[in-house]
This record gives C-alpha cells, sequence and structure tokens, in this order.
C-alpha cells in the first residue's frame, strides 16, 4: 500500500475541519437565537475540569468572548 500523506495535508485537512465545525456551531446558534430570542447565546464545552467557550452569538448582552478558557470553580 502506497501512502503519501504530507504535513501540509494533513494541515488543510485540520482546517477544513474546524472551518465546518465553525460553521456548524454559528448554524446551530443562529436557529437557537430564533427560538429563543436573547442577545446572547453561546456554546460551552466542559472536560477534565475546565470549562471552555467555543462560539459566542452576542448581540449587545453579555461581555463573554469566544476561547475563554476557565477552571470549573472559576466559571460558576
Amino acid at each position: 500500500m502506497n501512502v503519501n500523506i504530507t504535513k501540509d495535508k494533513i494541515v488543510n485537512e485540520n482546517e477544513n475541519i474546524t472551518n465546518d465545525i465553525e460553521k456548524k456551531l454559528s448554524s446551530i446558534l443562529d436557529v437557537a437565537k430564533e427560538l429563543i430570542g436573547t442577545r446572547t447565546l453561546f456554546i460551552s464545552r466542559t472536560g477534565n475540569h475546565m470549562f471552555s467557550v467555543l462560539k459566542v452569538l452576542n448581540q449587545n448582552g453579555s461581555t463573554i468572548e469566544e476561547g475563554t478558557t476557565l477552571t470549573i470553580e472559576h466559571s460558576v
């Protein structure tokens, strides 16, 4: 079997996956905004005792920012 994988190919594939996830998260927030009708919505995750904000839809609401990562204790 001839497998030709380059670093650039892996990086490009990772970027494509990241862009796809970003688009899907944005779509989820858009639908949620239509259903809920609030100024700020966000998608987050918890793991390894950390709270991370993945995506934010903010229309003059909260000051929460994408990429914010806090320990679980500081997130509540």
